[in-house]
């Protein structure tokens, strides 16, 4: 299982375009619908992995275009100290990562996804805390 914390505004609204048009992902995407990328922090990405979570990814405004003051740019750097955590505890960096999208762009969501993806099957990196590889 993956956890996407998508904000309600451009990521929410990126995953509702690419339904529109009918692009598929992969069903291991659970999506947790946020008010703002700004929400999600070290604690709920943590306790994702508590719970499961093989990654994370955080999915928020385009920067600049953010609905709650610059709150990704804030995300962004809370997602850096979950991945120096992760390295301190033996995990890999790639299981958490944070994206950006833009409401019209739902290839660009679904593209996030895959990559998520990509990274969890990496052979070469190391296990993530939910128990991938």
């Amino acid at each position: 299982m993956i956890v996407a914390f998508l904000c309600q505004n451009c990521a929410q609204g990126a995953a509702n375009t690419a339904g529109v048009q009918r692009m598929r992902y992969s069903d291991e995407i659970h999506i947790v619908r946020v008010p703002c990328a700004g929400r999600a922090g070290a604690r709920e990405i943590l306790h994702a992995f508590n719970n499961g979570a093989e990654a994370v990814a955080v999915i928020g405004c385009c920067f600049g275009a953010c609905h709650f003051s610059d709150a990704n740019l804030i995300t962004l750097r809370r997602v850096k100290i979950v991945k120096k955590f992760l390295v301190e505890m033996g995990y890999s960096t790639d299981c958490v990562t944070m994206y950006t999208s833009r409401a019209a762009e739902g290839d660009t969501i679904v593209g996030d996804f895959e990559d998520i993806l990509e990274r969890k099957y990496d052979p070469e990196t190391p296990p993530c805390p939910g128990g991938a590889k």
